[in-house]
C-alpha cells in the first residue's frame, strides 16, 4: 500500500513538471516569435516608407549592395546575411538593419550615419566598423556584448559610458572624437588596444593614481601630445 502511495505521489509529481515545462516553453516560444514579428513589422513600415527621404535612400543602398528588389526579400536577406559592407555609400541610419540578428560583422564607414536606431538588435555582432560617420550618441551598442572589434574613430561622441558594458571587447578606436572622459574604461580587463588621439581630455584627468594598463594608454597618448 506505502508503494503505491509513493508511486502515485511520483506520477504526480511527473505531471506537475511536465505541464510546467511546456507551459513555460510555450511562454517563451511566444515571446520570440513575438520579438521577431514585432522586428519584421517595423522593418516592412520603414522599408515601404515614401515619405521618409532617408529611409527611401537606405533601401535603395542596400538593394543596390544585396541584390534584392522587395522588401520581403531584403528582410529574408538580411535575416540570415553574416557579414555585410556598406562603406562609402551615404548610408544614413542603421534602422533598416534590424532583422539581421545572425550577423557577426558589419563595416559601415564613411557614411552619414547620425544614430544607431535599431542596433541594439544585432546582438551577434562581433565585429563593427563606424569610423568616419556623424555619430554623436552611443547608448544603443551597450546591449553588444558580443562585439569584440569596435572603429569609431572620426565621429563626434562625447560619452564613452555605454562601451563600459561590453565584456569580450578586445580592440577600441575612439580617435577624433569628442570625448573629455574616458574613466569608464579605465577599468575595462578584456581591452587589448585602444587609440584615443584627438580628444579633448583634460590633463587633470591623468593626475590619478590609476594603474591599470588601459589607463596607462589613454594618458600616455595625451602626455605625448
Amino acid at each position: 500500500m506505502a508503494r503505491i502511495k509513493l508511486l502515485f505521489i511520483y506520477a504526480l509529481n511527473r505531471v506537475f513538471i511536465l505541464n510546467f515545462i511546456f507551459l513555460h516553453g510555450c511562454k517563451s516560444f511566444s515571446s520570440i516569435s513575438y520579438r521577431n514579428s514585432s522586428i519584421e513589422d517595423s522593418f516592412s513600415k520603414d522599408c515601404s516608407d515614401t515619405k521618409n527621404s532617408k529611409l527611401m535612400r537606405d533601401r535603395q543602398v542596400l538593394f543596390s549592395k544585396t541584390g534584392q528588389k522587395s522588401c520581403t526579400d531584403l528582410y529574408s536577406f538580411l535575416s540570415n546575411v553574416k557579414n555585410l559592407n556598406l562603406d562609402n555609400t551615404g548610408f544614413y541610419s542603421t534602422e533598416l538593419l534590424r532583422p539581421a540578428l545572425s550577423m557577426t560583422s558589419l563595416s559601415a564607414r564613411n557614411n552619414n550615419i547620425q544614430d544607431l536606431v535599431g542596433l541594439r538588435e544585432l546582438k551577434s555582432l562581433k565585429e563593427l566598423n563606424l569610423e568616419n560617420n556623424h555619430i554623436r550618441r552611443i547608448d544603443d551598442l551597450s546591449a553588444l556584448h558580443n562585439l569584440e572589434q569596435l572603429y569609431l574613430s572620426h565621429n563626434k561622441i562625447d560619452s564613452v559610458k555605454a562601451l563600459s558594458q561590453l565584456p569580450n571587447l578586445i580592440i577600441l578606436t575612439l580617435n577624433y572624437n569628442q570625448i573629455s572622459d574616458f574613466s569608464p574604461m579605465f577599468e575595462a580587463e578584456s581591452l587589448l588596444a585602444i587609440e584615443t588621439n584627438g580628444n579633448p581630455v583634460p590633463a587633470t584627468q591623468c593626475s590619478q593614481d590609476i594603474k591599470t594598463r588601459i589607463f596607462k594608454k589613454v594618458c600616455g597618448s595625451i602626455k605625448n601630445r
